[in-house]
């Protein structure tokens, strides 16, 4: 309390915010005075949690302070159920035209075209919020649609948790499709626990491979109706500049050969999360190690290695964190 006092009355020069620890604190008067000071200067905001369950703090609060924020470039309002709505949506696009940054992790509806004037942005988080809303699904719709507007997004975050997250079944099928066509520079997506990924991603890969830095399609569906090694061969053979992946609980089959072969074709991984993948042993994970140098960061949990294996690999290989939880726990 004490700090935020100090920041509210200080007359230091300021171009990042981070209001997040006072989240419980904070007050509109508060807000609209900070705005007053720091706003035509402000470069990084950090709204979040100030927003959540606190209903004093509305979308048309919000609103008035971004006109004063013309030079945003990263705005961060992650579980602010409160005021993230399509009037907030709007004065975002209005006023914070530069935005490159933009986080609305675990919110509620994003009208995700609303969006679309935001032609600079490069990373955008909306998982687990509980809907995604296109408004150029409806024909009469003049919004543009969002990811052909921002062709230089790089990042997109949209891993869920809500089983009816999309507005419509081909909600998800239609945001793949886009990212395909008109993101030519994405580096990292977010599609955890996404189900109805399995359509489009081989093309989404063969496109998009060589830029992919992060890929998440933890739990999702991705292996549905595949081949055994299949998968793998997708993605060794088009992402050659993976250095995050997450395959967790995609129940798939890696032999040890696999595993080195992968190994030689995406050589800057630095962190892969195996999670209950099965078929291989130490020795394929020896391999694996040797061949991704920058490997700080291997998830093994409910696999087939045991303790004595693991233990030696912890001990020879010490860059990197191995995780293991036996496969004899129940998930």
């Amino acid at each position: 309390m004490q700090k935020l006092h100090q920041i509210i009355n200080s007359s230091t020069f300021i171009d990042e915010l981070n209001l997040k620890p006072y989240y419980a604190a904070l007050k509109v008067k508060d807000i609209f005075h900070l705005s007053s000071i720091y706003g035509e200067n402000l470069k990084k905001l950090d709204l979040s949690w100030t927003g959540f369950s606190f209903k004093h703090i509305t979308s048309n609060h919000i609103s008035k302070v971004l006109k004063t924020m013309n030079n945003l470039i990263e705005l961060r309002c992650r579980n602010c159920q409160s005021f993230v709505d399509q009037v907030f949506l709007k004065a975002v696009t209005k006023h914070c035209s530069k935005l490159e940054l933009l986080d609305l992790f675990h919110n509620d509806i994003i009208h995700l075209d609303l969006l679309s004037p935001l032609k600079e942005l490069k990373y955008l988080d909306i998982s687990q919020c509980k809907r995604i809303v296109l408004s150029s699904e409806n024909e009469e719709s003049e919004q543009t649609p969002f990811f052909r507007n921002c062709t230089k997004l790089r990042w997109l975050l949209i891993g869920k948790t809500y089983p009816s997250m999309f507005s419509s079944p081909s909600c998800f099928e239609n945001i793949m499709l886009d990212l395909i066509n008109y993101c030519p520079d994405l580096q990292g997506v977010n599609f955890w626990r996404q189900q109805g990924i399995t359509r489009h991603f081989d093309d989404f890969i063969k496109v998009l491979g060589q830029s992919l830095r992060y890929l998440d399609v933890g739990w999702s569906s991705v292996n549905q109706g595949r081949d055994q090694g299949r998968l793998w061969k997708l993605l060794q053979e088009n992402c050659p500049n993976l250095q995050c992946l997450v395959l967790t609980a995609v129940r798939l089959n890696m032999s040890d050969d696999e595993m080195a072969e992968f190994a030689v074709k995406c050589p800057h991984l630095e962190q892969l999360d195996l999670l209950g993948v099965r078929g291989f042993s130490s020795a394929g994970l020896r391999r694996l190690l040797d061949g991704c140098p920058n490997l700080i960061f291997l998830d093994i949990s409910y696999t087939s290695c045991d303790d004595t294996e693991i233990l030696e690999l912890r001990n020879d290989f010490k860059r990197c964190s191995i995780k293991c939880v036996p496969s004899s726990y129940n998930l």
